[in-house]
């Protein structure tokens, strides 16, 4: 799979499994603009054979559609989080909350993916710790931890 768009890119192949009967999908990763929103066109080969050989047997393009990136999935878990500490009326809940914040303000856009990665399993732990309904904020440090995840060797 390979991305094209307007943006500088920094793509990789990557083979995600063997089809069967020699056919090996590939996927290409995208790095610059992961954490941007924005319209890319994401256009997946499948190839038949390994290696020199291997003949292209398909491309299709797909229009993706990038809405929410990674600062705005940020601004809105440190919205849902204060929202959880005006709603905390225990003490622990008040602690777990506050830890997460502190957590989420030590991420740092340009600093080190596997800290940040931790940092967001710590806003889950403490999410999954309260008594209050966490799911929207714990659903957003879902998707920040997938998307630190993508950046560690990038």
């Amino acid at each position: 799979m390979t991305v094209r768009q307007s943006r500088t890119s920094n793509l990789q192949h990557q083979p995600i499994h063997d089809l069967g009967d020699g056919v090996t999908g590939l996927i290409g990763r995208q790095r610059a603009a992961e954490d941007r929103a924005g319209q890319y066109d994401v256009c997946p080969d499948a190839v038949a054979g390994r290696g020199v050989g291997a003949g292209l047997v398909v491309t299709q393009t797909i229009d993706l559609a990038v809405a929410t990136d990674a600062s705005a999935v940020t601004s809105q878990l440190a919205s849902e989080l204060n929202a959880l500490k005006a709603a905390a009326t225990t003490r622990n809940d008040q602690k777990a909350v506050d830890d997460a914040i502190a957590q989420l303000a030590a991420i740092a856009p340009a600093g080190d993916p596997l800290a940040n990665v931790q940092r967001l399993l710590a806003i889950i732990a403490d999410l999954q710790s309260i008594t209050l309904d966490s799911a929207a904020a714990s659903s957003d440090a879902d998707r920040l931890t997938v998307y630190w995840q993508s950046r560690i060797g990038a």
